[in-house]
């Protein structure tokens, strides 16, 4: 089903997610840890009531995506270098109600990333989870950060942590998170942070048995028009900025905060996606992986009641890597994955996947529901699938058959 594409994203197919879910599935005791994609494709059912032409070639309108046992365990490892140009000017990233943060870019600020992925280190754990070891952000230029104090106080709104509470006190008959209002703007109004740096590093907690993403910052702290004050590694307190999981399964969950509940019905997810995209002038970057791929399952049903399943089993072990480059502007951020080698490990498939994202079209729904997304994707040679085993069942109530490959 294809919707309406914005004015700047007509004349190429367009992917529509209106048709599309995704979904977990109960792990099954009796097959253990087996991880599972399924695909369930079928019709939507005609307007009218009892109506049901013949169309023997009708193609499905909507996949459900189910999924089991799925987890960071089927990643073994995974890296991203990648830089980016800013645009410059002030942009403003929503936080809680009417509250923004202002980030101010100057020209030809340069942006680099560095992710490192994979198994904790340091633990005696035998079954070590799969965590976000490492992340490291530099700046050519340091972002300017005007309203800190401000911001660090609306987004208490975003999530619980008692002990912001136990550093206000009632003055003048005024309640704690009001009089601390009017001292973060009374800060803010006499200088910024300059950012130039920030590390995050995963560091296992004993006491709760967890691993949490310790941030630290660096830059300079403008008072007036005298000189800056430079910081180096400093931790903000977790009453004010919570602190995340390091497990990429809890990081990437509805509650990825190790410090604190995060009330997800208050964020403007659409809203800060789309900010963020605007700053991006141009990016290039690589990046590699090396994951267990799970099993893959297809579910229809034919015109005649026939229901149709086939699954494939890939090879243990597939390693990916490729460049990414980009360009943005203020509607459209084009990407392109380039050099892209999924590996089996031998042989190879060679590809270049491009999207183009748009702005989040307007509505209620999921996110992902909501995204304006075009892809193209090229197949480059000498690419090959390598041998896998597939299996093919068809069942009706007068025939059952199935075929191995």
């Amino acid at each position: 089903m294809v919707d309406q594409a914005p004015p700047h994203l007509q004349g190429t197919p367009r992917l529509s997610l209106e048709g599309f879910s995704v979904a977990q599935l109960p792990s099954d005791p009796a097959l253990g840890r087996s991880p599972l994609v399924l695909l369930r494709f079928t019709k939507a059912d005609y307007p009218a009531e009892g109506i049901q032409p013949f169309s023997p070639m009708r193609l499905p309108e909507r996949v459900d995506v189910l999924l089991r046992d799925l987890d960071a365990k089927l990643i073994e490892r995974a890296e991203l270098s990648m830089a980016a140009v800013l645009a410059p000017g002030d942009h403003r990233l929503p936080t809680a109600k009417t509250g923004e943060f202002v980030i101010r870019v100057a020209p030809d600020t340069r942006i680099d990333l560095r992710l490192d992925l994979g198994p904790a280190r340091s633990t005696t754990d035998d079954d070590r989870p799969i965590v976000l070891r490492s992340v490291e952000i530099e700046l050519s230029k340091p972002l300017v950060l005007p309203n800190v104090p401000t911001t660090l106080l609306d987004i208490q709104e975003l999530f619980e942590d008692e002990r912001l509470a136990r550093l206000c006190t009632r003055w003048a008959g005024l309640p704690a998170g009001e009089r601390a209002r009017r001292v973060a703007a009374f800060v803010d109004r006499l200088g910024a942070i300059e950012l130039s740096r920030v590390s995050g590093q995963a560091v296992f907690r004993p006491r709760s048995s967890r691993w949490e993403l310790v941030l630290r910052f660096s830059g300079r702290v403008r008072i007036g028009p005298g000189p800056a004050v430079p910081f180096r590694n400093v931790r903000v307190p977790r009453a004010l900025l919570p602190v995340p999981f390091a497990t990429l399964d809890d990081l990437l969950s509805e509650a990825p905060l190790a410090s604190g509940t995060l009330h997800t019905t208050r964020l403007h997810i659409a809203e800060a996606i789309n900010a963020l995209r605007r700053m991006v002038l141009s990016l290039d970057g690589k990046f590699s992986a090396s994951i267990s791929p799970p099993r893959c399952t297809a579910e229809a049903k034919a015109v005649d009641g026939t229901a149709l399943s086939g699954s494939v089993m890939l090879p243990s072990r597939v390693t990916v890597t490729g460049r990414l480059e980009g360009t943005g502007s203020s509607e459209l951020l084009s990407v392109v994955a380039k050099d892209l080698t999924i590996g089996f490990p031998q042989p190879s498939v060679f590809l270049e996947i491009g999207a183009k994202i748009g702005d989040l079209l307007p509505g209620s729904g999921p996110v992902l529901s909501r995204f304006s997304v075009d892809f193209e994707n090229k197949v480059s040679r000498p690419s090959a699938i390598p041998s896998i085993d597939v299996e093919v069942t068809s069942r009706h109530s007068h025939a059952v058959g199935s075929t191995s490959v």
